[in-house]
């Protein structure tokens, strides 16, 4: 296993600063799940990643060049006509596939399948998510970066998204931006709170609720936002 590092990140917007030297970490391959408060900067965070916003400082080691990138966007542009299939056709007519996932597994039979029909108009939010997470997963590239996955969806279309995102996370890095915890208890995500000098906590889900009797995403929240100190 290797790792993703961002060293002595600076970056202001207008006159905020959101990143003072921050330095973070991601394991390749592994999942990393990004928290933190409203406006910290975890979006600014990918978007500095795949190159879309350049930063005022920092040195960036072993992140592959962006367009072996596969950056998911919270908010994502569709056309509400085409269906599910068409939207896959669409993926991989344009990139190669990943090897990872196949048309013959029971995930895709028992979750994707039934979505391919139906045009996309027609998909609730948890649906839509579900459908654009994995064809963005069956897509071969170097990193993965998917912010708010979870963001409006149904518990249980959260737990079929945090299926393929671990799945992906066996052999590519992914990283993820979210508000919600639970929903990767059983995975071996590594959690990061960030702030702005790096991450005031990075462990697995089970550091981060040792000292905590009642979990909820509300309670592990307000626990991590009463660590200040920053630490690699």
């Amino acid at each position: 296993m290797s790792t993703l590092t961002i060293e002595n990140l600076t970056f202001n917007y207008e006159h905020h600063r959101v990143f003072d030297h921050a330095s973070i970490s991601f394991d390749n391959p592994g999942l990393s799940v990004v928290l933190g408060k409203n406006g910290i900067g975890k979006s600014t965070l990918f978007d500095i990643i795949s190159g879309l916003v350049k930063a005022d400082s920092g040195q960036r080691h072993g992140f592959p060049a962006p367009k072996d990138m596969m950056y998911v966007f919270q908010d994502i542009p569709y056309t509400a006509n085409i269906t599910g299939a068409e939207l896959l056709d669409m993926y991989t007519a344009m990139n190669h596939k990943n090897p990872a996932f196949s048309n013959d597994d029971s995930f895709f039979v028992d979750v994707i399948t039934p979505l391919l029909s139906r045009k996309l108009g027609a998909l609730s939010g948890g649906e839509l998510t579900l459908l654009f997470v994995y064809a963005s997963a069956a897509i071969d590239k170097a990193l993965y970066l998917f912010d708010e996955p979870l963001a409006s969806v149904d518990p249980e279309n959260q737990k079929m998204i945090v299926t393929i995102l671990d799945q992906l996370s066996a052999v590519k890095p992914v990283i993820v931006t979210s508000h919600s915890i639970l929903p990767f208890q059983d995975t071996s995500a590594i959690f990061k709170y960030l702030t702005p000098t790096g991450t005031a906590f990075s462990g697995t889900y089970a550091e981060l609720t040792a000292s905590q009797d009642h979990l909820t995403d509300f309670d592990i929240f307000l626990e991590l936002a009463h660590q200040d100190e920053p630490s690699r």
